[in-house]
């Protein structure tokens, strides 16, 4: 189901109960007010009535106006609405035993049968033969002291439980149709109904519409979505005016593309990286068996060769690893190992690697250090770091120029510092060479892959927890300094 239609049932839900309870409310609060006033209009009858009843020679009279009787008497109008009904009867030994009067309007019909029990004073729903629904209103009255009767009734009691009345007692019964109130209630119902239809048609309008208002930040963050590929992963959501329900989600989603697009530039920091650290040892082996292919080689020459040839492999093998090792670190689906290294060993022999490029720029290593100082972290990061430092350093320091490495105890750490003249480096932001995939200017003369060495090598030592700096110094000439702090193997 889809969220539009989702919330739709959720608001219909909710309003169409409140409507039936609206209705019911209404229809209630119209049907209390209309019998409230037939029953008004009941006892207003009731008391003309009463007071039409006399005793006469001892007899008891109705004696009431013929003027007044219209609407008892036997009515040719279609109308019921417009007749009434009454009955008097004299109580005999407790019990209403002699019909005193009755409307003609009641026909053949009874408003209160000798067999049952007299109804108290109150109101209630009758029937006639004809299907007429009535309303009644029944009270007793004790004809000498009707004011007393009254009184009586409002204290709750009947004439006869009234002490030292010996007076003659009537049961007076007079009813309407209920048509003034069943009439404007059949119709209310009616007018409800059709109202509910309609309501309910204008509400799946209103609903859909507001829907479609509400929810057009939802449809621009989707297309904003949509729009976003591999080739665009630098553009960020920036939908305006959402909701603050839905504005946490377009930072999620910014969060998550801000990571993917860190993954891909990790893989694609790797691919450069292999293509960076293999390309030394790629272009010596093939130099190696390009010279062994020139001519005819002695069996010893061979040998030499070959033996030559599978370092350069192992190198290789080494530098994959490392960097596909170091791709997982970053990852975080591997951990760096930590393990006790002769930090001097690894640094001369990273030297010994670059020292056919360093005698044709006239290089020169100057090492400080004590042989027998270990750190502790992850030799094959350790190894590709320190490569890409020297061999930076062997091919961008000034032509005819002194490296000095110096390697030292400072509290619980060893501290390797690498100093050398690098005039090349006057112009360049400092900041900008550690950056993963900046390269120095393609217009100078010199190899294109300066920044992505010391980036590597940054990566490696932070992978390591080896604190790593830079530093370029442009007073007189410009002095390049990498220090590099490692934890000391105690």
């Amino acid at each position: 189901m889809t969220l539009h239609a989702r919330i739709t049932w959720i608001l219909l839900c909710t309003i169409v109960p409140l409507g039936v309870i609206a209705a019911l409310g209404l229809y209630l609060f119209v049907s209390v007010t209309l019998a409230a006033k037939l029953d008004g209009e009941l006892f207003t009858r009731s008391e003309a009535l009463t007071a039409a009843i006399e005793i006469k020679s001892g007899n008891v009279v109705f004696d009431f106006d013929e003027g007044n009787l219209s609407q008892y008497q036997i009515s040719n109008s279609k109308n019921i609405q417009q007749s009434a009904y009454f009955e008097i009867w004299q109580f005999d030994n407790g019990k209403p035993a002699i019909l005193l009067e009755r409307s003609p309007s009641l026909g053949a019909d009874e408003l209160f049968a000798t067999n049952l029990p007299p109804p108290w004073d109150g109101f209630r729903d009758g029937e006639l033969s004809d299907d007429v629904d009535i309303r009644l209103f029944s009270s007793r009255v004790n004809l000498e002291t009707k004011e007393q009767n009254q009184d009586a009734q409002s204290r709750g009691l009947h004439p006869s439980e009234t002490p030292g009345q010996n007076h003659p007692t009537v049961l007076l019964i007079v009813a309407v149709p209920r048509m003034s109130v069943d009439g404007p209630l059949d119709t209310l119902i009616m007018g409800m109904i059709c109202a509910g239809l309609v309501f309910a048609i204008v509400s799946g309008i209103a609903v859909r519409w507001s829907l479609e208002k509400g929810l057009a930040p939802v449809h621009m963050l989707s297309d904003s979505v949509a729009a976003i590929d591999a080739s665009n992963l630098t553009t960020r959501l920036d939908a305006p005016n959402l909701p603050i329900e839905i504005a946490p989600i377009q930072g999620r989603i910014n969060d998550l593309l801000g990571r993917i697009e860190s993954s891909l530039q990790r893989e694609k920091r790797f691919s450069i990286a292999v293509a960076h650290e293999l390309r030394t040892p790629v272009a010596e082996l093939r130099a190696l068996l390009e010279v062994a292919a020139s001519r005819p080689r002695s069996v010893e020459e061979s040998h030499q060769t070959m033996m030559t040839a599978l370092k350069s492999i192992v190198r290789l093998d080494r530098l994959v690893s490392a960097l596909l090792r170091l791709t997982r670190i970053e990852g975080g689906r591997e951990y760096a190992t930590a393990t006790e290294i002769p930090i001097g060993e690894f640094v001369r022999e990273a030297i010994a690697q670059v020292q056919p490029m360093a005698i044709v720029r006239g290089i020169r290593f100057n090492i400080k250090s004590n042989d027998d100082e270990k750190i502790v972290a992850d030799p094959d990061l350790i190894v590709m770091a320190l490569s890409n430092l020297i061999s930076n350093a062997a091919e961008y320091a000034d032509e005819n120029s002194i490296v000095e490495i110096e390697i030292t105890q400072r509290d619980s750490f060893i501290v390797m510092r690498m100093d050398n003249a690098a005039s090349s480096l006057a112009d360049v932001d400092i900041e900008r060479l550690g950056e993963s995939l900046w390269r120095i200017d393609s217009a100078r003369t010199y190899s294109s892959h300066l920044g992505m060495g010391i980036s590597l090598a940054r990566s490696a030592l932070e992978a390591s927890d080896a604190g790593f700096t830079i530093h370029l110094d442009k007073s007189g000439v410009v002095q390049f300094r990498v220090e590099i702090q490692f934890t000391h193997a105690c």
